[in-house]
């Protein structure tokens, strides 16, 4: 799926289930991949539990999708911006 606004996109899954989020594999990996530091990244999930630990604890600016089966669950504290859908991110950028 191509997106516009998104540089490198990863799957935490992709480095096995040991790596799942919220464990801070994929998300140190997207960082080293984009030759960057966290201060500079955003980081965009749906899901509270998981997507939100290690960017906020790294400094990075964070996005809450408000979709899907954890829309109701809380927003972690220290998240930037909540949005209902992709197209909002034009509003952030």
């Amino acid at each position: 799926m191509a997106l516009p606004f998104f540089e490198e996109i990863t799957y935490a899954r992709s480095w096995g289930r040991k790596f799942e989020k919220p464990h801070e594999c994929s998300f140190i990996k997207i960082v080293v991949a984009l030759q960057t530091d966290f201060d500079k990244c955003l980081f965009i999930g749906d899901n509270p539990k998981t997507d939100f630990k290690v960017p906020i604890e790294k400094g990075a600016q964070t996005v809450r999708l408000m979709q899907g089966p954890n829309r109701f669950n809380s927003s972690p504290e220290g998240l930037n911006f909540e949005i209902s859908q992709l197209s909002e991110l034009k509003y952030i950028l």
